[in-house]
């Protein structure tokens, strides 16, 4: 039996070794120990072995049963939903297989309303997972090698914006949604996925490593290191064979690339001024790579002014032959612009699966400079190896698989958009992301659009 008590110093409500709890070693009561009126009570309720928790001198009324309600779904509702548990809630509110869906569409539908003293922001965490449970998109069971079995759930819809695994074990009771090793998952779409470790050397594992507020698993909570070791590469099994669900059930479609991105930060870098006296906006096509480290030339010296031109060549060192009598020839022109900005014509009116497949590159030499004021707007640069109206797929690039970057046309998120190229040119447009973070390495591809 457990109470919770107020801290003298902080006034945190704290969990004690309860009013008739074992003060030494912080340990239960048991056999002759435990008082007579909590055997009756146990006894009045059921005949069942089990655990009895009894919380003498709470300050519950009738509105704290819906809290108790809401706060029993969210922790037990796997076990529930499976028929090892029951839930009695005072004489008026009864969990049990049979009505357990039904009750938490009831509370889902009330997450809004205020309950009295409940964990809000953990209870709507765990609601999430249930209705994975219950309505997910695909589920399936089977046999982790050297784990046991496990029992999965993926819901992918368009209200799920974060990816998030939430790992239970036994009979399901949530443990963490922050496990060791499940927290990034790049390139895949936003997904919801339950996974409940049933039997087998896994859900011991997960017991042992079972923090004492049951929030997640650390490994350092086994004390012997060969133990330890053995577990973390068990775990490693686990964790491998759920990110491999993942990747099978919620990648986006995509032709399969290679991407090297590690010096995406490098390369994407370009200048901020477009119209520097430098030349260029950007790095030229060629980089030098070393793997180690690369001496410069020495400068040399500055050469003498030249003299006016005789028509004989001058050799100046850096410079160049140098003639000429000085002479104005001809009037002067603007020098021709290697990049142009396109004018975006609309959403891509290209049919990509018909029988007619249209003729395709992949974009070369592609830069992205994200606007400094504007959040989410960038300009892409890149050389234009079509003509005509064509349609522009932009792509996040990863390390094992790419995803399609939509972009808003007129409050409108499309995929692709069209506009009219020149070829061999150097060509930019700017576009708006729906996703404002621009923090990624890019690619894009360019489909002919017939007419």
């Amino acid at each position: 039996m457990q109470s919770y008590v107020a801290n003298d110093k902080t006034g945190e409500m704290t969990q004690g070794t309860g009013f008739f709890g074992n003060p030494k070693n912080c340990l239960p009561l048991t056999n002759e120990d435990v008082p007579t009126w909590a055997l009756s009570m146990r006894a009045s309720q059921t005949s069942a072995t089990g655990t009895s928790i009894l919380i003498p001198g709470s300050l519950w009324t009738v509105e704290s049963l819906s809290s108790i309600s809401i706060t029993s779904i969210a922790n037990f509702f796997y076990a529930i939903w499976k028929g090892v548990l029951e839930v009695q809630i005072g004489t008026l509110e009864r969990l049990t297989a049979l009505n357990i869906v039904e009750k938490f569409w009831s509370y889902y539908n009330r997450l809004e309303e205020p309950f009295i003293e409940i964990d809000r922001e953990s209870i709507v965490d765990a609601f999430q997972s249930i209705k994975t449970i219950v309505d997910p998109t695909k589920h399936g069971e089977q046999q982790v090698p050297s784990f046991g079995r496990i029992d999965w759930y993926l819901r992918l819809d368009e209200e799920i914006e974060s990816r998030s695994v939430a790992v239970a074990r036994g009979n399901g009771m949530l443990i963490t949604k922050k496990a060791p090793d499940l927290k990034r998952f790049p390139n895949l779409k936003p997904f919801d996925f339950f996974v409940c470790v049933t039997d087998g050397d896994g859900s011991q594992i997960l017991k042992s490593t079972e923090n004492p507020e049951h929030t997640n698993f650390e490994f350092d909570r086994i004390d012997d290191i060969k133990k330890r070791n053995l577990a973390k590469k068990k775990y490693d099994t686990f964790q491998k064979e759920v990110r491999s669900i993942l990747k099978i059930n919620a990648s986006y479609s995509t032709s399969e690339q290679i991407i090297i991105d590690d010096l995406q930060e490098l390369f994407n870098e370009i200048s901020d001024d477009i119209e520097s006296s430098g030349g260029s906006i950007e790095r030229g096509k060629k980089i030098q790579i070393a793997n180690g480290s690369y001496s410069l030339k020495p400068r040399l010296p500055d050469a003498p002014n030249p003299t006016p031109g005789d028509g004989a060549p001058d050799n100046l060192p850096g410079r160049g032959d140098r003639s000429g009598d000085k002479k104005k020839k001809t009037e002067g022109g603007t020098m021709p612009a290697d990049e142009g900005k396109l004018k975006v014509i609309g959403p891509s009116k290209m049919t990509p699966h018909s029988d007619d497949s249209p003729k395709f590159v992949n974009l070369q030499n592609i830069r992205m400079r994200p606007s400094q004021t504007n959040k989410g707007e960038a300009t892409i640069y890149f050389d234009a190896a079509l003509d005509g109206v064509v349609s522009i797929r932009l792509i996040r690039a990863g390390e094992s698989m790419s995803e399609p970057l939509s972009i808003l046309l007129d409050g409108v998120a499309v995929t692709a958009f069209d506009v009219h190229l020149e070829k061999n040119k150097r060509a930019s447009v700017t576009v708006n992301f729906v996703d404002s973070d621009i923090d990624f390495a890019l690619e894009g591809e360019a489909y002919e659009v017939k007419s």
